[in-house]
């Protein structure tokens, strides 16, 4: 099924600009009409797009053409190298959804979009894919990676048995290694971002 962004060519209505707050604006010759209690018409050449998200979503550039809304970052890349293949997503190498310089911006896998993701808010540990997990009135830190088969690959080591700080030593460690294999031996793109700093 044929996606609606693949029916626009995004070109008669766009220009990438680096230097436009959203990294894209209307063409000079598009007068597009607004709604709403403002009202009026946004005239060709000014910045395309807002910064604004509805709360609780994703907080990336958003633009609104023939009532529908559209990713800048997705019309930037389709205008610069055509349309994104089904599946793929564009990543923000920076991580800042409001940077939509063409220079930050790559067309990747979901997996590999991932493997370039900051440590997330809610993490307990200060390291991603370190955990802490208590069972049965025992503490263990918890290390995780992925293999070439996306099977998820876990150690635990003992806070009981080692101590607090060894035992998340370990847990790093494990992960560390199996992300350096995964990148030596399949170039699976764990970026120095979503690994973080090491101990």
């Amino acid at each position: 099924m044929e996606r609606e962004e693949d029916k626009i060519d995004f070109k008669d209505y766009f220009v990438v600009d680096p230097d436009s707050p959203t990294g894209l604006r209307w063409r000079d010759d598009v007068v597009r009409r607004t709604t709403g209690t403002k009202g009026g018409n946004c005239w060709g050449g000014t910045p395309a797009g807002n910064r604004k998200a509805p709360k609780g979503k994703v907080k990336y550039v958003i633009v609104t053409l023939n009532k529908k809304r559209y990713v800048v970052s997705r019309i930037i890349w389709t205008i610069l190298h055509g349309n994104i293949p089904k599946g793929m997503i564009i990543d923000h190498l920076d991580g800042d959804p409001w940077n939509n310089n063409p220079s930050n911006l790559v067309c990747k896998t979901r997996a590999e979009n991932i493997r370039n993701c900051a440590k997330r808010k809610d993490n307990t540990s200060g390291v991603v894919g370190v955990r802490f997990a208590v069972k049965d009135s025992y503490t263990f830190c918890v290390g995780t990676y992925q293999d070439i088969n996306k099977n998820r690959k876990t150690a635990q080591f003992s806070v009981n048995k080692y101590g607090l700080l060894p035992a998340f030593k370990m847990a790093v460690e494990f992960r560390l290694n199996g992300i350096k294999k995964m990148n030596e031996q399949h170039n699976f793109k764990y970026t120095a971002r979503h690994i973080g700093v090491g101990i």
